[in-house]
């Protein structure tokens, strides 16, 4: 006997309950998360290119819905709390010097549309995150965003190949064959796919196991196959550093492990530029280590700061 009262996990919801205040809330939540992430050029590898001087009216039109929607639901359906702390002043103090360097900026005309699309990024994902309720709900909103995301992605394979892969005849050829999905580059798929998989351990470790252990192994294959070499050398072990100490009983061995490991990418990576020996030693052992000539790029942005490190170049 079904008991309206008390509902168990065997039992499915009324479907009244899908258009309560809390429902609609995140029914929001989970469009704009998956509009935000598959954009309003999916399967574009152009990507910029689409845009000309005036702006590209398809993304003005539609991160100006965003916006609108993001601040309406808001005020509409998010705790009041929630809301008033996104004034904060941590907030302010950041924003502050994010106009400050529109107004400093060579183009400040550029850089105020550039910049008016960030802060409308973030005011929908700030929205996003403030509008579900509980937990249950906010597994619900990526449950959805995973499914339409990285469906579309498969399914772009097969009904846009040349659109949802990297072809021979792009401007980068070598990557021919590899993955990017609704995005357009596979660097861009790859940490979103490595992103979705953690996604999907979340829900596996909430009791969502069967949804959580699918999206884990979808968006990994997906991931594989982007040939993104960073995300795929980093997502196994970032899994292992949050897995393995709460293996063996040591969870405060995770924040350790995480610690030890950005120090070792910083040393690893701006060290080879900055610090003499780790210099040196890279050159004996790795000469040809450039990652892919950024090391050039660090070396002269390290020289430009030392010059001007509180005021920079505008």
């Amino acid at each position: 006997m079904s008991n309206t009262g008390s509902l168990r996990r065997t039992e499915r919801a009324p479907l009244s309950a899908a258009f309560t205040r809390e429902g609609v809330a995140t029914a929001i939540a989970a469009l704009l998360f998956t509009v935000i992430m598959v954009s309003f050029r999916p399967f574009q590898p152009a990507g910029a290119e689409l845009t000309g001087q005036g702006g590209d009216i398809v993304n003005q039109l539609g991160f100006s819905s965003l916006g609108a929607i993001s601040i309406f639901s808001l005020m509409a359906f998010a705790d009041p709390r929630v809301a008033r702390s996104l004034f904060s002043p941590s907030w302010m103090l950041m924003l502050g010097f994010f106009m400050l360097s529109v107004v400093l900026a060579t183009d400040p005309p550029s850089a105020m549309r550039a910049a008016s699309f960030t802060l409308i990024g973030i005011l929908t994902m700030a929205t996003i995150l403030a509008l579900p309720r509980d937990a249950e709900s906010f597994s619900k909103v990526i449950i959805f965003t995973a499914i339409v995301v990285i469906g579309l992605s498969y399914v772009g394979l097969i009904v846009f190949p040349h659109e949802a892969m990297h072809t021979a005849d792009s401007q980068e050829p070598e990557h021919a064959g590899l993955w990017r999905g609704v995005f357009t580059h596979k660097n861009i798929a790859g940490p979103i796919m490595a992103c979705f998989s953690f996604a999907g351990l979340y829900l596996y470790r909430r009791g969502q196991k069967l949804w959580g252990a699918g999206i884990f192994a979808v968006a990994m294959i997906f991931m594989l196959h982007t040939g993104s070499k960073t995300t795929v050398g980093l997502v196994p072990f970032s899994i292992l550093i949050v897995v393995l100490p709460s293996l063996i009983g040591m969870r405060l061995g995770t924040p350790i492990l995480f610690a030890l490991a950005i120090i070792a990418t910083a040393v690893g990576t701006l060290g080879i530029v900055f610090i003499p020996p780790v210099k040196h030693l890279a050159a004996v052992y790795f000469p040809d280590l450039t990652y892919t000539g950024r090391t050039t790029l660090w070396e002269f942005a390290g020289g430009m700061l030392a010059k001007k490190p509180w005021t920079g170049y505008g």
